[in-house]
C-alpha cells in the first residue's frame, strides 16, 4: 500500500544565518482557505519580520495542482521555490511551511538565500513527527438526485468527505478515494444506473 507523510502536529523551528533569523512554521493543512487563515495568524505574530515566505503541498505529493509558493518580496526564486523544492523531494502531502525572516544586517546574496530557506525548511522537516497516509485517486462523480443519497451513505460509511461539490442539473462530487478502497468504490458505482465517475 503506497503511503506518503503528513505532519502529525504543528511545529516551530528557528534557524540563524549571518545574523538573519528564519522562524519556520510547519503544519498539516489541506485547503487554501485554512492556509490563508494560518498565514495571517503568523503574519500577525511577526509584524516586524522582513518577509513571510511560504510553500505548500495541499494534496498528495505528486499532485501539482496542490502546490504553491511565495517569495514575499525576496528576490524571485530565492525563497518560496527552494522551500517547495524541499517539500516535493520529501514525499510529503497536506503540508505547509511559512518562514518569517528577520534581516540581520548582512546581505546573503541570491545563493545564500536559497541555501538558507532550503536549510530552514529541511531542519523543520527533520524535527517534525509524521503520520503515514495512503495515496488516493481523485475522481469526479456525477449522479442524479434519486441516487445521490445512496452515494452519500456509502461515503459516510467509509468516512470520506467530498473535496468539492456542485448541485445543479446533476449532483457532482469531487472525491479522493484511498487506493485500497478504489475497486470497491467503482464496483458500487457500477451497480447504480444513473451514476458514473471519471478521473480528474
Amino acid at each position: 500500500m503506497p503511503i506518503y507523510r503528513t505532519p502529525a502536529q504543528s511545529l516551530i523551528h528557528e534557524y540563524e544565518e549571518k545574523k538573519s533569523r528564519f522562524v519556520t512554521y510547519l503544519a498539516r493543512i489541506n485547503n487554501e482557505q485554512d492556509f490563508k487563515t494560518w498565514l495571517s495568524e503568523i503574519q500577525a505574530e511577526h509584524p516586524k519580520a522582513s518577509h513571510h515566505c511560504w510553500a505548500y503541498i495541499l494534496r498528495m505529493p505528486k499532485d501539482a495542482h496542490g502546490w504553491n509558493q511565495s517569495d514575499d518580496g525576496e528576490p524571485k526564486g530565492t525563497a518560496g521555490r527552494p522551500m517547495l523544492n524541499v517539500l516535493t523531494h520529501a514525499d510529503v502531502g497536506e503540508c505547509a511551511v511559512v518562514i518569517a525572516r528577520y534581516f540581520g544586517g548582512i546581505k546573503l546574496g541570491a545563493g545564500g538565500l536559497v541555501r538558507a530557506y532550503s536549510t530552514a525548511t529541511k531542519q523543520a522537516l527533520d524535527q517534525a513527527e509524521w503520520l503515514p497516509l495512503e495515496h488516493k485517486t481523485q475522481v469526479n462523480l456525477i449522479s442524479n438526485y434519486q441516487e445521490i443519497n445512496q452515494v452519500q451513505r456509502w461515503l459516510e460509511q467509509h468516512q470520506i468527505q467530498p473535496d468539492a461539490h456542485n448541485f445543479g442539473e446533476h449532483a457532482e462530487l469531487l472525491l479522493s478515494i484511498n487506493e485500497s478502497l478504489f475497486d470497491e468504490f467503482t464496483s458500487f458505482v457500477e451497480d447504480l444506473r444513473n451514476t458514473h465517475i471519471k478521473n480528474t
